[in-house]
């Protein structure tokens, strides 16, 4: 409708122009006597088409231009409106991992002697059966010589033997008494992967990253860092977490200095840092330096921590 008022205008005004050249010409040379003074009539009016076929050339100038504004400004829409998409799919599969996560959460069991634990009691308790195996077994520190040296990087003799010890330690308790929950592991895993992989440009992802952790327990985030340091299957979660519920930074839970060497080296991931990198679990040339005194190690490092509670 804009375009035909437009066109009609145009048209008009045109039209109008034309006939105001004509009067003016007829007031100041009066009307023709004969054919040859039509011919002067007609010379005068081809200036004036030469005159509108120049505001015509111009007028196609101007209407390409707007036209090439118009495209940019659709194709910064459109671009805007694609990075909205992206942002709402990111968003909505990502609620929909939370939720799944939580149906899984609901399902999970376990039965431990005569007591059955459901949901997140069940993570409870295995974090629990973990930690009281570690006090019982090993020791849920390094001895304060150690931790000295450490700090100032200077680690003397037996020292890498009883930490590599230690550490073995841990991850034999944790492994031991783990309830391995494989759906629950498998889920948090694929939203873990979600979550940092599938991030939009320009998209703030710590938003996302806040709202996933408010979703987890301390339990839950300390069950999912102990099955790290169980087994090494979930390398590329570990590396996914590492970045949100594992970092330091994020503090969502409490973990040792023990088991935060253990995972670090297990995985080459400062959870300060968020730095990660590729290496083996344990070595077979670390076990074997401490294996065949284990008795030994364990005797002087319960020396150590004993002469520490006496100081």
């Amino acid at each position: 409708m804009k375009t035909k008022t437009y066109s009609i205008w145009i048209f008009s005004s045109v039209t109008i122009g034309y006939v105001i050249y004509l009067v003016c010409l007829l007031y100041k040379n009066g009307f023709p006597a004969g054919f040859t003074e039509f011919g002067a009539l007609g010379d005068a009016f081809g200036t004036l088409n030469s005159f509108f076929t120049g505001l015509g050339f111009a007028g196609v100038v101007v209407t390409l231009f707007v036209q090439q504004k118009q495209i940019k400004s659709q194709e910064d829409e459109n671009a805007q409106q694609d990075i909205r998409y992206q942002i709402d799919q990111y968003e909505n599969t990502l609620h929909r991992y939370l939720s799944l996560y939580s149906q899984v959460l609901s399902e999970v069991s376990q039965q431990d002697e005569s007591d059955r634990f459901e949901g997140r009691d069940a993570l409870t308790n295995s974090v629990q059966k973990i930690q009281l195996s570690i006090k019982e077994n090993s020791t849920t520190f390094y001895p304060k010589g150690i931790r000295d040296r450490i700090s100032s990087c200077n680690l003397q003799g037996e020292d890498k033997a009883i930490i590599n010890m230690i550490q073995f330690e841990h991850h034999k308790c944790i492994k031991n008494n783990l309830y391995w929950q494989g759906r629950l592991i498998q889920t948090a895993h694929l939203l873990f992967k979600h979550l940092e992989e599938r991030v939009p440009s320009d998209y703030d992802v710590s938003r996302a990253r806040e709202l996933v952790m408010s979703q987890l327990t301390y339990f839950e985030c300390q069950y999912f860092f102990f099955a790290c340091l169980s087994t090494k299957q979930f390398k590329e979660m570990a590396g996914y977490m590492s970045r949100s519920i594992f970092s330091q930074k994020k503090n969502k839970f409490k973990m040792t200095e023990i088991d935060r060497d253990l995972f670090e080296y297990a995985y080459k991931i400062t959870l300060k840092e968020d730095v990660v990198q590729d290496e083996k679990f344990f070595d077979k040339e670390v076990y074997n330096k401490f294996r065949n005194k284990t008795k030994a190690l364990r005797a002087k490092y319960r020396t150590m921590i004993n002469d520490d509670a006496k100081s």
